[in-house]
């Protein structure tokens, strides 16, 4: 958990204490916020006129555990969920938003069909800025892939996929093999290359000139083994 050091009463709070006063991006499209350096009750404390104030906590900001599992009350329809129907919030002091994904859901229908502009605009802007919206989405997916449960999840799942699918796969390597399409031929020049095998990830970036030189090899290896076999 990150902490701060309170500039007014000197204390360490949580850094969800301090009321977020702007937002900055960095150069890899990371969008930041910045923290006030007073918590939240010095700046109460400033607004009433140096009277402390009741702190103001309601059911939707706070976690409670029944048998070994956490729930919370979303605000808007008032029903306990458990974690995994909330999104997730660094502003709100339990780490996840106040109201439930299909609340959330119903907040967005309701501002599209009063407000149909909003969409207008944000469409308009997605279709001028292809390359930002791109590039954004392509590190949203890698920060969401790179968690570990993630992986973890995927690994599992693909090892029960080739269980269930196992002449899924043959057919289809045997198909990629004889038409020799360009994936087929990139796994053969990076995979085992050394005699070690080399995850996908880590394949260098290969012209399409070594490409095509790589394809008409395997034809004429092939062509030369179908005359010997004729023989």
């Amino acid at each position: 958990m990150e902490v701060r050091k309170c500039c007014g009463c000197g204390k360490t709070h949580p850094l969800t204490l301090f009321g977020v006063s702007g937002y900055y991006t960095t150069a890899d499209g990371t969008r930041k916020m910045n923290r006030r350096k007073e918590c939240n009750s010095c700046r109460q404390f400033k607004r009433n006129g140096g009277r402390p104030s009741k702190p103001k906590v309601s059911p939707s900001q706070t976690l409670v555990k029944v048998k070994g599992k956490t729930y919370k009350q979303c605000s808007t329809c008032q029903e306990s969920k458990k974690l995994e129907a909330f999104n997730k919030d660094k502003n709100a002091l339990t780490g996840y938003a106040h109201y439930c994904r299909n609340c959330a859901s119903e907040r967005r229908r309701k501002d599209y069909a009063t407000r149909p502009e909003t969409r207008i605009v944000k469409r308009a802007w997605d279709a001028n800025n292809k390359a930002k919206v791109r590039a954004q989405e392509k590190i949203r997916h890698q920060r969401y892939y790179a968690k570990p449960e993630v992986k973890a999840r995927r690994a599992e799942w693909l090892k029960r996929w080739k269980l269930e699918n196992a002449e899924k796969l043959v057919t289809g390597s045997k198909k990629r093999a004889k038409e020799m399409t360009e994936a087929y031929v990139k796994h053969l020049l990076c995979a085992g290359a050394g005699g070690k095998h080399i995850p996908k990830s880590r394949w260098p970036e290969i012209p399409q000139e070594l490409i095509e030189v790589k394809r008409v090899h395997l034809m004429l290896k092939r062509a030369v083994k179908q005359l010997e076999e004729n023989k």
